[in-house]
């Protein structure tokens, strides 16, 4: 009876345009993915995530590699000697 109470006030348009949008969602969050190789379309485009993720490594390119060898940040290996 909870539920009745609740979903009283619920206007009718609303509860129709959740009616149709879920299937949609449905179809192109589970059935479409595992067809397509697992590309998803409701995913967010890659600059979009990288916009708000704080999670990246920094890019190594030999640029970066000669100048922290020049700091002396970088070793040779387990036999380098320990100044």
């Amino acid at each position: 009876m909870w539920y009745r109470r609740r979903t009283q006030h619920v206007h009718p348009l609303v509860v129709s345009c959740i009616g149709l949008t879920y299937p949609v969602w449905y179809f192109f969050n589970d059935v479409y993915p595992p067809l397509h190789n697992g590309h998803s379309p409701l995913d967010p485009p890659a600059w979009w995530v990288q916009l708000f993720d704080r999670r990246q490594a920094p890019i190594e390119t030999p640029e970066n590699e000669e100048f922290r060898e020049a700091e002396g940040e970088l070793t040779a290996g387990p036999d380098a000697a320990v100044l």
